[in-house]
């Protein structure tokens, strides 16, 4: 009898204890996991989202400083928010800021002949930089810092939008007759 008792107590094994334990662990694992994974994913998109952007904003910034450079005279308003670039040959192309993009309209003898649109993510806006009279356009995008979480308290307050890329050009720069507007003629959307 002695012998049996010795041997039941140096089982090794789960008692009761152990498995209830670890059945109140695994759901807090289980939600560890799922708002690791979630934060992961936004965190994913939103680096998407930044580099989109950036391919489109790099896009953008070589097209207009090419515009501006070929164009004879250029026209900001700032009621309407856009700048105007007349060319050689009847050509103008607007440039206008709306609804987190920018679009482009190329007009030959007052026929459309061309629309881009410059799309920016959510966490991006655009103002122009210019004035009125002077041969020199600039736009200036912006990025509002996002938060690392989103339990940010309400009492803080969020930090001020950061410039992030300033383009600019000067109008009839290259002192000749070419043809500008890389997009006439396409009609595509970028």
């Amino acid at each position: 009898m002695r012998f049996q008792r010795k041997r039941i107590s140096d089982r090794s094994g789960f008692t009761l204890v152990h498995a209830v334990v670890l059945i109140g662990m695994l759901p807090l694992m289980l939600i560890a996991a799922t708002k690791w994974v979630h934060e992961s994913m936004k965190m994913s998109s939103r680096f998407q989202q930044r580099r989109e952007t950036n391919v489109v904003l790099n896009h953008f910034s070589n097209e207009f400083q090419d515009d501006v450079r070929a164009c004879k005279s250029l026209n900001f308003d700032a009621d309407s928010n856009q700048i105007e670039l007349t060319g050689h040959e009847n050509q103008k192309i607007v440039y206008e800021i709306e609804d987190g993009q920018i679009q482009k309209t190329s007009t030959v003898g007052g026929e459309v002949v061309g629309r881009n649109n410059f799309r920016l993510s959510d966490e991006y806006f655009a103002e122009w930089d210019a004035e009125a009279g002077t041969d020199r356009a600039a736009l200036k995008v912006f990025r509002y810092p996002t938060p690392l979480h989103d339990s940010v308290p309400e009492t803080l307050q969020a930090p001020d939008a950061k410039v992030e890329l300033v383009i600019t050009a000067k109008a009839n720069r290259w002192r000749q007759t070419v043809t500008f507007g890389r997009g006439i003629g396409t009609g595509g959307d970028e």
